[in-house]
């Protein structure tokens, strides 16, 4: 399998195989379960979990609060990583992201089922009080949730043009599909200018963001008058607590997934080329070829690039051109 059939693999849809289909369908059961459940609380009222007037939280705030931590450790990460432009950080970033997209998520969902009453949801804007930690909860979520998709998004623009143009021919409606979030990307300077201006500005808004979230979530707590509790040292307390809960589910995560991925790699031969992430480390090689077999070594390097959702033009000024390397044109990486 030459390389640029590996990335299509790597980045295309795949069929669930029987195993997938069963877990699939373990976790469909598990979402049914969860929103007969919910119904139930709904109908019945939150006396069903039986929380009460000093446990009036429990097991839906704790989910919260640890969804937090493990969303802005993530983005911490994203952030600091891309701004200091270490070259390692590249199997990191992309995973890094989606954990912290994912995280955020459930946590704006873990708030929506604590609600006793969700048809009373838009009381939380019509009649709010800036004074409230909860109204300041209400922007921060979604603030931060927007700002860690573009994370996510806006280094997967070049994947999603490669599969745009590789499926154009086969599968048309896919294409179509892959083109819509690819926005006509095609790998000309100022398109990758842009790109690295966004992830350069969302990257610093990040920091402050998962701060002030983490704070905000702080003073939840702080303000509900309980016995070690009401105090102003909540804040930095969450932010400590947060990098070394999060810090630990993250390396949790990294470790599951480095063992996964090394022992895919032994199963298909790829061997030590392939290291947490599934990236390929051949473009450090490309710069010390400047023959025309050096110049297939680079845009190999170059594809293993998007292959990560990084900018292309950091490893090749050949990506400066009006279309790029081509690889999505069915471009021969042997």
């Amino acid at each position: 399998m030459s390389r640029y059939d590996k990335l299509i693999k790597d980045l295309g849809p795949r069929q669930f195989n029987i195993r997938g289909k069963l877990w699939v369908g373990f976790l469909l059961l598990l979402i049914i379960a969860g929103i007969v459940a919910y119904i139930e609380q709904v109908i019945e009222g939150q006396i069903v979990t039986n929380m009460r007037d000093y446990v009036l939280w429990g097991v839906y705030i704790s989910n919260f609060v640890f969804f937090v931590a493990t969303s802005f450790v993530a983005a911490i990460a994203i952030a600091v990583l891309r701004l200091t432009k270490n070259e390692w950080r590249r199997p990191f970033v992309r995973l890094a992201a989606i954990v912290a997209v994912a995280c955020i998520v459930m946590a704006g969902i873990t708030i929506l089922i604590d609600m006793a009453r969700p048809d009373r949801m838009l009381n939380l804007f019509v009649h709010a009080r800036l004074q409230s930690p909860i109204t300041w909860d209400v922007i921060i979520i979604p603030t931060f949730m927007v700002v860690s998709i573009l994370l996510l998004y806006f280094p997967l623009i070049p994947d999603l043009a490669i599969l745009r143009d590789h499926y154009a021919k086969n599968k048309p409606k896919l294409s179509r599909i892959y083109g819509f979030f690819a926005l006509k990307w095609n790998w000309a300077a100022a398109q990758v200018r842009l790109q690295e201006k966004s992830i350069f500005l969302l990257a610093l808004m990040i920091l402050p963001l998962g701060l002030i979230l983490e704070s905000i979530d702080a003073y939840l707590f702080s303000t509900t008058y309980r016995v070690g509790w009401d105090s102003s040292n909540f804040a930095p307390y969450f932010i400590s607590g947060a990098m070394v809960a999060g810090l630990v589910v993250f390396i949790i995560f990294m470790g599951l997934l480095a063992w996964s991925t090394w022992t895919q790699a032994e199963e298909t031969g790829f061997g030590g080329e392939i290291f947490i992430g599934g990236v390929i480390d051949v473009e450090r090689l490309s710069h010390r070829q400047n023959s025309q077999r050096g110049r297939a070594t680079l845009y190999q390097g170059v594809a293993r690039v998007f292959h990560q959702g990084q900018r292309a033009q950091e490893r090749s000024p050949l990506c400066y051109g009006k279309r790029g390397p081509g690889l999505a044109k069915g471009s021969r990486l042997k």
